[in-house]
C-alpha cells in the first residue's frame, strides 16, 4: 500500500490511515520558489513588503506560559518511550532558546 511513497524515499514506520496520508502526501507539492526564494516569508516582507510589527508577550506573562507548559509536557512524557524522548528534544530546544534570549525565548 505504501510502495509509492518508499519508492520515493519517503522512511515509513506508522501504519494508520496509511491510504489517506499516501493520497495526501502524493498530492503534495512545493513550489521551487517557495523553497528557494523564502516564498514570500518574513525575510521577504521585512525587506520589501508592509513594515512588521514585533512584539513579544511581556517577560512575566511569557514566564506563565512557560511554567504552565512545563505540567504539560510531562504529562505527554509520561505516555510512552518515543513521546518521552519527543519531550526531552523539546525541553532542550526550550533551553536552548531562554538562553538565547529575546526574541528567541
Amino acid at each position: 500500500m505504501l510502495e509509492s511513497l518508499i519508492d520515493r524515499g519517503f522512511d515509513v514506520a506508522i501504519r494508520n490511515h496509511a491510504g489517506e496520508i499516501e493520497d495526501a502526501l502524493l498530492d503534495f507539492s512545493i513550489p521551487v520558489e517557495e523553497l528557494i526564494g523564502s516564498g514570500g516569508g518574513e525575510a521577504r516582507l521585512r525587506v520589501h513588503g508592509e513594515k512588521m510589527e514585533q512584539t513579544a508577550l511581556p517577560p512575566d506573562e511569557w514566564n506563565q506560559v512557560i511554567e504552565g507548559g512545563k505540567e504539560f509536557w510531562d504529562e505527554v512524557a509520561a505516555e510512552s518511550p518515543r513521546a518521552a524522548r519527543v519531550v526531552e528534544i523539546f525541553k532542550e530546544y526550550a533551553s536552548d532558546m531562554e538562553k538565547a534570549g529575546y526574541p528567541y525565548r
